[in-house]
């Protein structure tokens, strides 16, 4: 499926969907407030390995 842009403001996010794995991935710049939280996220460049 083609990616989607979701516009809110100056917030910019891309959609983008792996249809065969069912997963949607949501791209777009991280926020402060996000990044200061201290629940550990884990950011990958590509899918990781199952």
């Amino acid at each position: 499926a083609a990616p989607l842009t979701l516009i809110n403001g100056s917030e910019k996010l891309t959609l983008r969907f792996d249809c065969k794995a069912c997963e949607m991935h949501v791209v777009g710049k991280l926020k402060p407030a996000v990044a200061k939280k201290g629940t550990p996220l884990n950011f990958y460049r590509a899918r990781p390995a199952a």
